[in-house]
């Protein structure tokens, strides 16, 4: 049985929509930890030689790219380390806080620049930074070439095609994929005769979803079904957490979450690269959601079933 671990995002602004291009450096610092981050605001900018110093596994910053300068190219960091075996985890979110990507890698010691690759295909807007071990480096600069027009696909990566309303709403089943003709949020019809939001593109994907099968509806008919709890996360799909605590969840039947105490718990239950597999849930949404036993070695998660929404 495949598992993984999901983490949870939070912040719900919204940021104008497109970008144009201007300067590649990050324009400043969003949040970050107080403690054992030193010198922070010294990541804003060109290199210069000043930087911010990272100390203690779970030491993480956000930087905004800036208005208008969105990227969806590669992110080149300005780095200087200290300890071999310095790692550190990436997350990319969007103008509305969607998680676009996440990545993490050993920061390379043999150069001063890390390029890290953005796998998502919308432009992304600000950029968590965080530290993964106890093993001290710095950072000096982060850069990303602006799009230099209107990026078309930060629209919706994978945007439902439009398609003529049907008149068969009554026939619809449970299961179905079902939006308005005059709105792009997608829903999924419940066996209780409800319609479930999907918060974003994550909890939708993870089902296996194809926007291919959305049914659109007369936004009368849409309006008609009564609005029911959100879909949640598929169980044994990702690991979560939320962006200002550090701590890993997996997902567990029943939208519940189970802290994955340890690395070593995570590893031996999803592989080296299980840090792949996490991402934030906003705090928004973290209500979706309960919290389970923990989990503090691999046998406490023997035995899940990944059973269908409970709606």
């Amino acid at each position: 049985m495949r598992r993984f671990i999901v983490f949870a995002v939070a912040l719900s602004l919204f940021l104008p929509r497109f970008a144009w291009a201007s300067d590649a450096y990050a324009d400043s610092l969003y949040t970050y930890t107080p403690q054992d981050l030193y010198n922070p605001t010294n990541v804003i900018g060109a290199p210069d030689g000043l930087f911010a110093d990272y100390g203690e596994s779970g030491t993480y910053l956000i930087v905004d790219m800036g208005e208008g300068e969105e990227s969806a190219e590669d992110l080149l960091l300005t780095v200087s380390v200290f300890d071999i075996g310095a790692r550190a985890t990436l997350t990319f979110y969007g103008e509305d806080w969607d998680t676009l990507a996440y990545t993490g890698d050993y920061i390379p010691t043999d150069s001063s620049t890390w390029t890290v690759e953005y796998s998502g295909v919308s432009a992304y807007r600000y950029v968590r930074i965080e530290s993964t071990t106890n093993k001290e480096w710095s950072l000096d600069a982060v850069e990303a070439e602006p799009v230099s027009e209107p990026a078309a696909e930060t629209e919706e990566p994978a945007e439902p095609t439009d398609e003529e309303p049907t008149e068969e709403s009554a026939e619809l089943e449970g299961g179905t994929l079902i939006k308005s003709d005059e709105f792009s949020a997608v829903y999924l019809l419940g066996s209780d005769d409800k319609r479930h939001a999907f918060p974003n593109e994550t909890v939708f994907f993870s089902w296996g979803y194809s926007f291919d099968d959305v049914v659109t509806l007369f936004a009368e008919d849409l309006a008609g079904y009564t609005l029911g709890r959100n879909v949640t996360i598929k169980p044994a799909s990702y690991l979560v957490k939320l962006p200002t605590n550090p701590k890993v969840y997996a997902v567990a039947p029943d939208a519940t979450l189970r802290w994955v105490t340890s690395e070593s718990v995570a590893v031996s239950l999803y592989g080296t690269d299980w840090a792949n597999d996490v991402v934030d849930v906003a705090d928004v949404f973290w209500g979706n959601y309960s919290v389970g036993e923990d989990i503090d070695e691999s046998s406490d998660a023997e035995g899940w079933e990944v059973s269908e929404h409970a709606f």
